[in-house]
């Protein structure tokens, strides 16, 4: 008797451990492991031109506001890759209004037309051919970077800017150019970033006028304890937008460090026209949220590549 009901014990634990086990099993899309929730909706579709020919391997932007009581949305649940046919199913927790959106490097970007909340398949995302827009940079890192990395300094500070350049080529098709780089930058014994950002642009000659046929100073300093600020760092990243359009030839400072790609990629938008936001989305440009640098929040990506008025600002 006691032999028989361990076994019912037995069995009866296994099958708990299973059901607990298919309900964390995680499922993927291209190749990234994706969580598994308690109550999902299902998102599914296709990305093609107009003409109705695959976009293959275009990535698709899931993006939703974060909600207290919620938890945060994971990286992978923001940005995936759609298959060779241009499709994508993707599962995710209910309880969000999710905006939609396809886009690849070469193609533009596509927005589903009203956001969602229900499981929603068959949806058509058009993304077609897009001209490249180039961002031709000027890098400046300073004496303390280059003695960092010694003959190397120029490759790495160049890998660094460019090592998260995807957000930029697949959002909205804008290429990084390294068109100027300088040695130039002796920085003073300052943490301050105003003072070192004016002093890159005296020493490497950038404010003289011809700018070396750049659209951007991008000066890296090794000093440590220093901020990362955009084009008027007063109080450190800028609190307003640029205006639209014109060509100012903005400036930005970064700090040798772990987050120095987050960093370039947060200031180059700045230097876009685009402030902090606080509406809770897990993305680039929200200081306090800034773990998923595959995205910027909806409203800043249709200023910048569906309605195009920043992505060819220079």
């Amino acid at each position: 008797m006691l032999k028989r009901m361990n076994n019912k014990i037995s069995s009866t634990l296994l099958a708990v451990l299973i059901v607990a086990s298919i309900a964390s099993i995680a499922y993927t899309i291209s190749g990234q492991p994706q969580k598994a929730y308690a109550t999902n909706i299902t998102i599914s579709g296709r990305v093609v031109t107009s003409l109705n020919t695959s976009v293959a391997n275009a990535k698709v932007y899931l993006e939703a506001p974060y909600q207290s009581g919620n938890g945060f949305l994971t990286p992978y649940e923001h940005a995936f890759t759609a298959d060779a046919f241009g499709s994508f199913s993707i599962s995710v927790p209910q309880g969000y209004t999710y905006t939609l959106d396809a886009s690849k490097d070469g193609s533009s970007r596509a927005r589903y037309p009203t956001t969602i909340t229900t499981s929603t398949s068959g949806i058509t995302l058009i993304s077609n051919p897009q001209t490249t827009a180039i961002l031709d940079l000027f890098v400046a890192p300073d004496d303390e970077f280059r003695s960092l990395y010694g003959v190397n300094s120029e490759s790495t500070a160049w890998s660094k800017i460019t090592s998260k350049e995807a957000v930029y080529r697949d959002n909205w098709n804008v290429h990084f150019n390294k068109k100027y780089y300088s040695t130039a930058w002796t920085s003073p014994s300052s943490t301050d970033m105003l003072t070192l950002l004016n002093d890159a642009a005296s020493d490497t000659g950038w404010s003289s006028g011809s700018y070396q046929g750049a659209d951007e100073l991008l000066a890296i300093t090794g000093i440590s304890g220093t901020l990362y600020c955009g084009p008027d760092p007063a109080s450190g990243c800028v609190p307003t937008p640029l205006p639209s359009t014109g060509g100012t030839h903005p400036k930005a400072l970064v700090q040798e460090g772990t987050a120095i790609t987050e960093a370039v990629n947060h200031e180059l938008l700045h230097n876009y026209g685009f402030s902090h936001h606080t509406s809770n989305y897990y993305c680039i440009m929200n200081t306090g949220l800034w773990k998923d640098n595959d995205t910027a929040q909806p409203s800043y990506d249709d200023t910048m590549a569906i309605s195009g008025s920043r992505r060819s600002w220079y």
